[in-house]
């Protein structure tokens, strides 16, 4: 039963300390997984806007390819848009991350992925329809440049007829130079009315007829492009709205996921700190109780009083306070025999007393009758020296008196031998005593 009452305080103590201690390591572990959760939020942060400087730059570039036909610019867009598809690569790995961030992040993060899907599926389209209208307008520059070499080598025409086809050249001129489709609308409706007011020789009609076939082509790829560009100037803004709310999210989301995380630290690091102080009051208060009843029982004894009621949960304890309690428990045990001996020795003392006055009263009657005896030998000396000189008659009154003499001393020796016994009786007692 005392381990067992020992056992129970440990296991109370381990349970208490345990908390505190798996408290404070799951206080460190977290603030460690917030950390890191922290820095990856960080790193996806800047992974966003690693993507938009890129899609800034790379827009800037593709407006010179599209409008201007740069081929600089698409060779310098290339590597930019290889950019932004690798920071893509590595959000839709961090994905995890972004969803312990909340759901706020994760709905502009999916924003964010779709744009840009739509957006590289129409930037490959805008691609190839760039690459179809190029093509049509070199085509329709290699005719440019045979239609004026027709018309150098033109004679015998007369200048009305070859006007039309100059005027139709010159617009033709100026769409190269200021690349707008306006004018290769100008240019298709200026041949259809040089065809219905002019008969033209077979060799100008097959070079005109040429000529019209590219512009349509031309025309058509012109639109085309036109068309996708405003679509894809549309699209780039949804990708640019994109990138910015899913970095806006990225913040807000990381500085909640802070503060909430910072929150449950502080609750841990409380609810530790709580458990310490009730571990502290607890073991005071107990260590306090035991104290307090073994200085009451001490006072007790100090006070003469010798009971034997220590509590016995005290004494089965195995830990210093049971020892202590055993301890004022055998000073008590101790104290109360030596009571009993005093008291047992106190009633020898009193026996003993009482004997001594017994013998104190034979010796003084033994005194007394001595005394008594003395008188009366010297009362029978002073008749035997008076009587001395008396007559014969009176010797044998003298021999009787000296029969009583002689019995009265052997009476005295007798008592006195009885006084010394008692003497030495009261003697051997005061000793023992």
């Amino acid at each position: 039963m005392k381990s067992w009452y020992d056992w129970r305080l440990k296991i109370k103590l381990m349970v208490c300390f345990g908390a505190i201690l798996f408290l404070f390591a799951g206080t460190g572990v977290y603030l460690t997984f917030v950390s890191r959760v922290r820095n990856q939020a960080g790193d996806i942060l800047q992974h966003s806007r690693e993507i938009e400087r890129a899609f800034l730059k790379a827009r800037f570039f593709l407006e010179d390819y599209f409008v201007m036909g740069d081929p600089k610019a698409y060779e310098q867009t290339k590597p930019l848009v290889k950019e932004i598809q690798e920071a893509m690569q590595v959000l839709e790995q961090e994905r995890e991350v972004e969803e312990k961030l909340g759901e706020g992040v994760t709905s502009q993060s999916q924003r964010l992925r779709s744009a840009w899907d739509t957006y590289f599926a129409e930037l490959q389209q805008a691609y190839e329809v760039k690459k179809h209208e190029a093509q049509a307008k070199n085509e329709l520059r290699v005719q440019y440049h045979q239609y004026y070499e027709v018309l150098n080598a033109l004679n015998g025409i007369e200048r009305s007829a070859i006007v039309p086809l100059i005027q139709v050249g010159g617009v033709l001129g100026k769409y190269f130079d200021h690349r707008e489709s306006h004018y290769l609308a100008e240019v298709q409706k200026g041949i259809s009315e040089v065809q219905k007011r002019n008969a033209y020789p077979l060799e100008i009609d097959d070079m005109v007829k040429k000529l019209e076939a590219s512009v349509n082509v031309t025309y058509k790829a012109a639109l085309d492009k036109e068309r996708l560009l405003a679509e894809f100037a549309t699209i780039s803004v949804a990708f640019m709205e994109a990138i910015r709310a899913h970095a806006d999210a990225l913040t807000q989301g990381q500085s909640v996921f802070v503060t909430k995380s910072n929150r449950v630290a502080y609750f841990m690091v409380f609810m530790a700190m709580l458990i310490s102080w009730l571990s502290v009051f607890g073991i005071s208060h107990y260590i306090g109780r035991m104290m307090k009843a073994l200085v009451a029982k001490l006072e007790e004894c100090a006070n003469g009083r010798f009971v034997n009621d220590v509590p016995r949960e005290y004494l089965k304890r195995t830990e210093e306070f049971g020892a202590a309690a055993r301890a004022v428990e055998t000073l008590i045990m101790r104290m109360q025999e030596t009571l009993q001996e005093i008291q047992l020795g106190a009633s020898e003392v009193n026996g003993a007393s009482d004997g001594l006055s017994s013998s104190s009263q034979v010796v003084a009657q033994g005194a007394s009758t001595q005394a008594a005896n003395a008188e009366e030998v010297s009362a029978a000396m002073e008749e035997m020296s008076a009587n001395i000189d008396n007559n014969a008659d009176r010797a044998r009154g003298s021999q009787e008196l000296s029969q009583r003499l002689s019995t009265r001393l052997g009476e005295l020796g007798q008592q006195s031998r009885e006084s010394l016994e008692s003497v030495e009786t009261i003697s051997s007692k005061i000793l023992v005593i």
